[in-house]
């Protein structure tokens, strides 16, 4: 398996992303989960047909897998059709260059860009603390977890939308204003009460280190 990582910092975020190439998927420790079972639902298509699994053969497997509209041409523009929501946020129906987070929403639509570009699948790992929540409120999220993100054909042949799902390995954590904590007891305290569990697994495996893989498009 090929790994090459990005990272990056900006204005108090923080973002890391392990990129895994290669990846025996249904096997990287993804056992029982959600990655497994639209994995093997997307491979199956795949190696049945010839071609890519289509959004009309792969919707409605899970309700933990989402949906983007990749139609644009500028992935900023993806549209996240059904998309996850809770203490990080509720974006459904917005766009990627809508989210809060510089960084997130652009690593993420170069990593999404990839996929519809090449139709191949984009296997992730993600460590960051970036800006999430209400947009007009925006706060800092801290947050560990893995994506897969496959692609799906349209009626022409061209990748239209993507199927995605995570699994965190650890709880997501909401920073506390700091300059209300006056003590490590007030700050366990809030600590306690801004994290969120989201189920999940904790596979050890060593990177390479590089970065950014892919180019950034500017949004029009």
């Amino acid at each position: 398996m090929v790994t090459v990582v990005e990272k990056s910092e900006r204005f108090g975020e923080r973002h890391k992303r392990t990129h895994r190439y290669d990846a025996d998927i249904g096997n990287d420790g993804n056992e029982g989960t959600v990655i497994q079972q639209m994995w093997e639902r997307w491979i199956g298509l795949l190696n049945q047909t010839g071609e890519l699994p289509t959004a009309a053969e792969f919707e409605k497997i899970d309700a933990r897998v989402f949906y983007t509209d990749t139609s644009s041409e500028n992935p900023l523009n993806y549209l996240l059709q059904v998309h996850p929501h809770g203490p990080c946020g509720n974006f459904q129906g917005l766009t990627l260059g809508d989210l809060p987070s510089p960084l997130h929403r652009e690593a993420t639509a170069r990593e999404w860009m990839f996929c519809k570009v090449t139709k191949q699948p984009t296997y992730t790992d993600i460590d960051q603390t970036v800006l999430g929540g209400d947009l007009n409120e925006p706060k800092f999220i801290k947050r560990k977890y893995r994506r897969l993100a496959l692609p799906l054909r349209g009626k022409t042949g061209e990748i239209e939308r993507l199927a995605y799902a995570s699994v965190f390995f650890e709880p997501v954590f909401i920073l506390p204003n700091m300059s209300s904590i006056s003590s490590w007891r007030d700050f366990q305290a809030i600590a306690m009460s801004n994290t969120y569990p989201c189920g999940g697994y904790t596979p050890v495996e060593s990177h390479s280190e590089r970065l950014n893989p892919y180019p950034m498009p500017p949004r029009r």
